[in-house]
């Protein structure tokens, strides 16, 4: 009993659970072929919490029920832990932990023994660049040291820049409707039962000692302090759990937040334009050539947004809310340092040539996704050979095929759609419709293609541009912003 409770505890948090390191099976490449280039995006690794929001609370909370002699022995422990955390945690929040230095050195190694091929030539060139946040750089610093151990002769172009941030960090860019979305959480989880007095029987004698204005506040800072013991490396005791109930309900409600506002659901599709600026960066320096890998090191959010722009299946599913908390499990999807690899295939006869010219260009390219080092499938295209894509075939899915067609943009001006309204027509000109999202007014316009290049909508306004080539498609992009969004 006591390790299926520790198994529970340990896949609890969604987001703040640690990365777990599977077995991987490489389904073999097609004949002939061989892996010779890496594209990458991880998110940082374990780091801590924003602990001043809770772990203060929580011990002066606890020490005067202590105090009143009214904790049990599970809510005594639940005070020593805390306080345990408390002082690992050191009035540093969000900074890299241990854990998620040590996650990304093995990242690098896993990668190294797995492709030997893509490492294995004369001063092999890295490109590697960071989101300005200093939890990624150390990521990036522990898995490039990682690399360097492994392979000496790696030569490195390392950045980390303000404009580096558009399409590694755009956070507040994909913050288009997190302040809205809430409500339909709220709707969603309503009546989900949430373990409040089950919860307080467990740490007080009196489940009643603390009032019922407090109770929330309280037992969710219980939680949040639990769901990051892990990236500690600090062992839960299993009778120091909430009730079941509880820790259910704050897992379904993360799990809404990152599925709903950055998967494939209405309101994510408001991100593609953002999620495409990643991509575009992946299909350029493959363009580029010039290395053996690229690495970015970002955050949770911009990875999620990107791999649902791609299609993956799984992570990238398009599920109908009611199907949400059984088919997409978030602890595994989007762990600490979650990451998505793109594995390229030259064909060994064109190899050296290859690796002359750096071109990826060739129509025989393959490529291989993974996701959290687990080969993938991507939705809508035919692979050759179990997970291989012809890259040219990705390649123009990613820079073409987006979330609209040219029917469903029809059914938008119409209003004929249950998520957006049509707020104004546009005759004779680029922009085709002005458009909201009914729920929560967001902002967003439909128009031809070079709408977004002119300038007719304010900055920081998404533009859903018609591909007129391609009538049953939709190509979103993002009108130039002059400013930086500064991210905390």
């Amino acid at each position: 009993m006591t390790k299926l409770l520790w198994i529970l505890t340990w896949v609890i948090g969604v987001n703040a659970h640690p990365y777990d390191f599977l077995e991987t099976q490489d389904t073999p490449a097609p004949e002939g072929y061989e892996a010779c280039y890496i594209s990458h995006y991880g998110r940082h690794g374990s780091r801590a919490d924003q602990g001043w929001r809770y772990y203060p609370y929580l011990i002066e909370t606890l020490s005067q029920a202590q105090a009143d002699q009214a904790l049990t022995p599970v809510g005594d422990s639940l005070l020593n832990l805390t306080k345990q955390i408390n002082a690992l945690y050191g009035d540093m929040p969000r900074r890299l932990l241990p854990l998620g230095r040590k996650q990304h050195e093995q990242l690098a190694q896993r990668m190294v023994a797995r492709y030997p091929s893509v490492f294995a030539v004369d001063s092999p060139r890295v490109r590697a660049v960071s989101s300005m946040v200093p939890r990624c750089l150390m990521s990036m610093a522990a898995f490039t040291n990682s690399l360097t151990a492994a392979k000496p002769q790696i030569r490195y172009d390392m950045e980390c820049g303000e404009r580096y941030q558009e399409y590694i960090n755009c956070r507040g860019k994909l913050n288009l409707t997190e302040d809205d979305t809430p409500r339909l959480i709220d709707s969603l989880t309503s009546r989900m039962p949430r373990g409040y007095k089950e919860s307080m029987a467990k740490l007080f004698k009196r489940a009643s000692y603390l009032p019922d204005s407090v109770q929330a506040r309280f037992i969710y800072a219980v939680y949040a302090t639990l769901i990051y013991a892990a990236d500690f490396e600090v062992e839960i005791t299993p009778n120091l759990f909430l009730s079941e109930q509880t820790f259910q309900y704050y897992d379904a409600r993360t799990t809404y937040h990152f599925y709903i506002n950055f998967c494939n659901s209405p309101y994510g599709y408001l991100r593609r334009p953002y999620a495409q600026l990643g991509l575009n960066d992946i299909i350029s320096k493959a363009d580029e050539g010039g290395a053996v890998a690229d690495l970015r090191f970002g955050h949770d959010d911009p990875l999620l947004a990107l791999v649902n722009a791609m299609d993956l299946e799984g992570v990238g599913a398009v599920l109908p809310y009611d199907r949400i908390l059984t088919d997409w499990e978030g602890a595994k999807l989007l762990p600490m340092a979650a990451n998505v690899q793109l594995v390229f295939y030259k064909k060994k006869d064109r190899f050296a040539e290859g690796r002359k010219t750096a071109s990826l260009s060739d129509d025989e390219v393959l490529v291989k996704v993974l996701y959290n080092e687990q080969e993938c499938r991507i939705r809508g295209l035919k692979a050759i050979n179990e997970y291989y894509y012809r890259w040219s075939e990705v390649r123009e899915k990613w820079l073409h095929e987006h979330t609209f067609s040219s029917e469903q943009v029809m059914d938008l001006v119409a209003n004929k759609n249950e998520v957006y309204e049509c707020v104004e027509r546009y005759p004779d000109s680029l922009l085709i419709a002005k458009m909201q999202v009914k729920q929560t007014k967001q902002v967003f316009y439909l128009g031809l293609p070079g709408a977004a290049k002119a300038k007719l909508v304010p900055p920081y306004t998404t533009v859903v541009e018609l591909d007129a080539e391609r009538p049953t498609t939709v190509t979103m992009q993002l009108q130039a912003n002059p400013a930086y969004d500064s991210i905390e």
